[in-house]
């Protein structure tokens, strides 16, 4: 775990999916979930997978691109995160748009390990994250990209990583 910009943020050898399945606890005590990619595609409210989740949950809502759900709904659309999927986590409805340089899918790192360092975690990214008050955000593809202000949740995520 590092820290920049006043968030701390690692790699774990997991994705959203695997994460969302065997430890829902660590994601479901959020209110809220922006789910800003699936599957490499960022414009989450019109490819299929929306679709099936739109029917599902009547709950949930469209924020820019990305699809809005309540947090204990999460562990019921985790089928539909297969990789290279990003999902930010609120206490409140996020009422700010993510950015588009806002990213933790991978790859995020220029020497291609899958980890990323505190250059790579931008300043966009940290304000936007503070502004809306973002409580974690989650991206894989290659391994599980996490960033959050909060230590006790860092810790809680390296602890179900194993």
């Amino acid at each position: 775990m590092r820290s920049a910009h006043g968030f701390r943020f690692g790699w774990l050898d997991l994705s959203v999916g695997s994460l969302v399945a065997d430890h829902p606890d660590e994601l479901t005590r959020f209110a809220f979930v922006l789910i800003a990619c699936i599957d490499s595609d960022p414009n989450v409210r019109t490819i299929a997978a929306f679709y099936g989740i739109a029917k599902q949950f009547s709950a949930c809502a469209t924020l820019g691109d990305s699809l809005v759900v309540r947090g204990v709904d999460l562990p019921q659309v985790a089928d539909r995160f297969n990789g290279f999927d990003e999902a930010w986590f609120f206490d409140a409805p996020p009422l700010i748009e993510k950015p588009n340089g806002a990213s933790l899918v991978y790859p995020l790192t220029r020497d291609g390990t899958g980890n990323f360092d505190e250059a790579e975690l931008s300043a966009e990214t940290a304000a936007w994250m503070t502004a809306s008050h973002c409580r974690l955000g989650l991206g894989d593809g290659c391994g599980l990209n996490y960033v959050t202000p909060d230590e006790c949740t860092a810790q809680r995520l390296e602890s179900a990583a194993g």
